[in-house]
């Protein structure tokens, strides 16, 4: 009966995961920057309202993504826009939203970035997720024009307070690069692991911050139904 107990109590631990994996992020520091500008930032229709606060040199947002967002079935997803895109966009968050990734090692879903893309899903991403592999924040660049293929991958730098991930539009391509503090920015595809940036300019583009959080995972809940069960047939079969 104990070993039965401990069983029920990891089945417990691992759906209560999926439900604390759901986790809010900031876009701040500066905010969206289109061409050195700050973009007046607002909803996506058909979301669920953020928080949002529009000023001189800087915008604010705060991403609690649930069901009434955009649903990926194994994340929702909550975005603002600043519009059409341009040449240089820039998103910056506090290193905070790291720390919320960090705490949570096994979910791979929940993370934040921006995007570059059209109406018909054309462009490139650049987000910080958990990797897969490690368990650690990374930062990684999706090519969404030719299947959200995984273009590029660096590990995250040393301490800092805000981190901005840009993606540079030349008119044929979509590059990644980050930016600690407002300092000094990385673009060199040294610095990258994967050096395809094959990320092509999409027509009529926008950019857009996101946040997005993991979902609880229905197997996780049907296996704790399953362990119910099962204590109750035990019971029943004793007496």
């Amino acid at each position: 009966m104990k070993t039965l107990k401990m069983s029920l109590l990891a089945l417990l631990s691992a759906v209560g995961f999926n439900s604390s994996a759901l986790a809010n992020f900031y876009l701040s520091g500066g905010g969206l920057y289109m061409d050195s500008v700050a973009a007046y930032i607002y909803d996506v229709p058909g979301q669920s309202t953020n928080y949002i606060e529009n000023g001189l040199n800087y915008n604010y947002a705060y991403f609690a993504p649930d069901g009434a967002d955009l649903n990926f079935s194994t994340f929702n997803r909550e975005q603002v826009t600043g519009g059409s895109s341009g040449t240089s966009n820039v998103a910056y968050f506090p290193a905070a939203n790291i720390a919320a990734l960090a705490g949570n090692p096994s979910d791979s879903e929940s993370g934040f970035g921006i995007t570059v893309e059209n109406a018909a899903g054309e462009g490139a991403q650049l987000g910080i997720f958990n990797s897969s592999a490690t368990g650690t924040p990374y930062i990684f660049f999706n090519d969404m024009t030719y299947g959200d293929a995984l273009n590029a991958y660096t590990a995250l730098p040393g301490s800092f307070d805000s981190i901005g991930l840009s993606i540079f539009n030349d008119g044929a391509y979509l590059y990644p690069s980050y930016t600690l503090d407002g300092g000094q920015t990385f673009v060199a595809a040294a610095s990258w692991d994967f050096n395809s940036f094959a990320g092509t300019t999409p027509v009529n583009a926008e950019t857009t911050a996101f946040g997005q959080t993991a979902v609880p995972v229905p197997a996780a809940a049907w296996l704790f139904a399953s362990a119910l069960a099962g204590l109750g047939m035990i019971r029943r079969n004793r007496k």
